[in-house]
C-alpha cells in the first residue's frame, strides 16, 4: 500500500486490498473485500461495491457495483470479479447466480 492516498471523509470497510499509488478522493465509500490495481484513481462521492476489482490505471469516476470488475481511463464494467468471488469462498452455484 505505497503511496496511497485516502482523503478526507472516506469510508473504508474490512479486508481491502490497495496496491501502490491508489487515491481515493473525499467521501468515497469502499465496502469490504475490494481489490484495486496499482495506479487506480477514484473520484469524490464515489461508491465501490463488496468484492469488487478495479483495474490498473483506471480512472474511476462512477460507483462500482458489487461483484464486478471495471477498467479503463474513464473505468467501464468488464464483467463479473469471478475469480475474486472464488478466492473468497462463493462456490460455483453462488458464482453461477451472479452469472
Amino acid at each position: 500500500m505505497g503511496s496511497c492516498h485516502v482523503a478526507h471523509d472516506c469510508k473504508i470497510g474490512s479486508n481491502n486490498i490497495f496496491a501502490n499509488n491508489t487515491l481515493f478522493g473525499g467521501h468515497v465509500i469502499v465496502e469490504d473485500c475490494t481489490h484495486t490495481a496499482g495506479a487506480v484513481v477514484v473520484h469524490q462521492f464515489c461508491h465501490i461495491g463488496s468484492f469488487s476489482f478495479l483495474g490498473g490505471g483506471s480512472v474511476v469516476a462512477q460507483d462500482v457495483p458489487r461483484y464486478t470488475m471495471v477498467a479503463g481511463d474513464r473505468a467501464e464494467l468488464r464483467g463479473l470479479n469471478l475469480e475474486g468471488l472464488r478466492r473468497n469462498g462463493f462456490s460455483d452455484q453462488e458464482v453461477c447466480l451472479y452469472h
